[in-house]
This record gives C-alpha cells, structure tokens and sequence, in this order.
C-alpha cells in the first residue's frame, strides 16, 4: 500500500471538516428549527455564550472545513496558458457531504442577513 498525502486522502479532512462545522451547524440548525417550526428544544440546551459560537470562530472553521475539503475533490492545473480544472467524484463522498454543509450554512447565514437588514428597512 502507498502512503497517501493528508491532503489527498479523503477521510482525515472530512472528518476534521465536520469537527469545524459542528458549532455553524448547531447555530444554523437550532435557528431554523425555532424559526420554521417553533421548536426551541436546541437553542435553551446550548449556552451560546461560549467562545466557539463567535462569529470569527464559525466562520474560520467554515472556511477552513471548505478549504480542506476542496482539495481532495477539485484539481486545478495550469497547461499551455489555460486553467484546467477538474472534479473528482469517485470515492469522496464524504468530502463531498462536508462542501454542502459549507453551502448550506453560508447560504443560512446570507438569508439570515437579509431578513434582518428588511427588517431594519421596513421598520418591523
């Protein structure tokens, strides 16, 4: 068996990757759970006070979850003055998983600030 490098394999990132989103997706999924369905029962069991719900610490997890889990999945490469990139689907599911779950909380979190910005224009 060959060793393969950390970057590449696609078990180690995505692991560390959901290990950095567990925070966003607890902030994500207890809100939207309280607002679409009145269920409250995530948002009063987490104190939210803690230093992994800032704002800098989700969305550095976020985006190094994302980044890890890019590189495994896309390779880019530069040949005779064009970028070729391409995207491996094989096998990387996982790492695959943990790219949604960057989309959906960073789409989450661009509605969420929508709606409040409305709010503040509307006057609600």
């Amino acid at each position: 068996m060959g060793h393969t490098p950390f970057l590449q394999s696609s078990v180690k990132p995505a692991g560390i990757g959901f290990l950095l989103m567990i925070p966003a997706l607890l902030l994500c999924g207890g809100g939207l759970l309280q607002s679409l369905f009145g269920v409250y029962t995530v948002n009063n069991a987490i104190d939210f006070s803690l230093f992994i719900f800032h704002p800098a610490v989700i969305l550095s997890g976020v985006f190094i979850a994302c980044i890890l889990n890019l590189f495994p999945v896309l390779h880019v490469a530069y040949k005779d003055g064009d970028i070729i990139s391409t995207l491996h689907l094989r096998g990387r599911g996982l790492n695959l998983t943990v790219v949604a779950c960057v989309g959906f909380v960073l789409m989450t979190i661009f509605i969420y600030l929508l709606a409040e910005n409305f709010q503040i224009f509307a006057g609600v």
